[in-house]
């Protein structure tokens, strides 16, 4: 995924516009198990008013298909390129701009539904069971093609030792501790941060995570309530005991991490960002069948149970009303926010 965008919300829709990945939106229902009938078609809309800000300020579509993904992903490259020559020259150094062809795939309409009872069935969260790409309708995956002559590789090739060093001190930034391959504060992440969170909206991105950190927080009363009844129908399934709904899957991740020994590292959204690695261990095959039969039992109970207490459509109800109070009373600075992404990208195009 090309962005990064820290916030709980933008970060499922942009599962969406990228792929299934590990984040598993469900819906739909085939079989309920004898609990109730299906509730009606979800007609709140999925996204809310702030995510639909966010989606083109960051110029992506849920709905995108694979051809409109490869655009977008080649529209941010060229301004991410176009960001870095420009903070190179400033710097007193050469560099031209290379945008690498794009390609996108998409698995298309065969497949498994992600939201359907049946992937539940199959595949649990899609956690401790691989997911095979084509076995899931609507994946996408893609990459990059390198160029077969980059300016700039030539150039810092007729470089000096000294000279390179500069160069690439100046792209890439200061390693973050001796001997080590990371580096940050060069025009590479001063492009990023000019597209993603550019300083002069720096208040109104605070107020956004704040507002995104509170789902995942959950202590709003319809949330509260919410939850409740989910915890209570997966309790009367056999399953008690459990997190809350939004960090069921984070569960399965932690413990299937530490059978291979490594502890995953999660931000206070629930998101992962890392893994600390202990002495690594290959579990055993019964392990394996036992984590994974629980898994699917779990996803299985988790899909019914939302069905039955109608967990999408009210949950989409929540945040739209929620989102909706929050663009009205930043309505002028979001639509100021916008027209400068809009205006960055105008500027490095071709």
């Amino acid at each position: 995924m090309l962005l990064d965008i820290q916030l709980c919300k933008a970060k499922a829709a942009r599962a969406v516009a990228f792929g299934i990945g590990a984040i598993l939106l469900f819906g739909a229902c085939s079989t309920n198990n004898g609990l109730a009938d299906p509730p009606p078609i979800v007609t709140t809309p999925r996204f809310g008013p702030l995510d639909e800000v966010l989606f083109r300020i960051q110029n992506l579509r849920p709905d995108a298909t694979a051809a409109e993904q490869q655009t977008q992903n080649e529209t941010f490259a060229r301004t991410q390129e176009g960001l870095i020559a420009t903070c190179m020259a400033e710097k007193g150094f050469t560099y031209t701009p290379v945008v690498m062809r794009q390609y996108v795939t998409s698995s298309g309409d065969e497949g498994i539904a992600p939201d359907s009872r049946e992937f539940a069935e199959q595949f649990g969260f899609g956690i401790t069971i691989e997911v095979p790409f084509g076995a899931v309708a609507g994946q996408t995956r893609g990459g990059a093609f390198a160029p077969e002559n980059d300016p700039s590789v030539e150039l810092v090739e007729t470089m000096s030792d000294a000279e390179r060093e500069a160069w690439n001190e100046a792209l890439w930034g200061f390693p973050l501790a001796e001997d080590s391959d990371f580096r940050q504060g060069g025009c590479h992440d001063i492009a990023i941060q000019q597209i993603q969170r550019p300083t002069e909206f720096a208040d109104l991105q605070a107020e956004v995570d704040r507002f995104y950190a509170s789902f995942s927080a959950r202590s709003a009363p319809p949330h509260l309530e919410l939850d409740r009844e989910w915890s209570a129908c997966m309790a009367n399934a056999g399953f008690s005991g459990l997190p809350a709904r939004n960090r069921l899957t984070q569960s399965f991740s932690v413990e299937w991490g530490e059978m291979h020994g490594s502890e995953l590292l999660f931000d206070d959204d629930g998101w992962l960002i890392g893994a600390a690695m202990g002495t690594p261990r290959e579990p055993t095959e019964s392990e394996i069948r036992a984590i994974n039969q629980r898994e699917i039992e779990t996803a299985i109970a988790d899909f019914d149970c939302r069905q039955l207490i109608d967990f999408e459509q009210r949950e989409n109800e929540i945040q739209y009303s929620l989102q909706t109070d929050f663009v009205n009373l930043h309505r002028a600075e979001l639509e100021a926010w916008e027209q400068h992404a809009e205006a960055l990208r105008q500027t490095q195009l071709p």
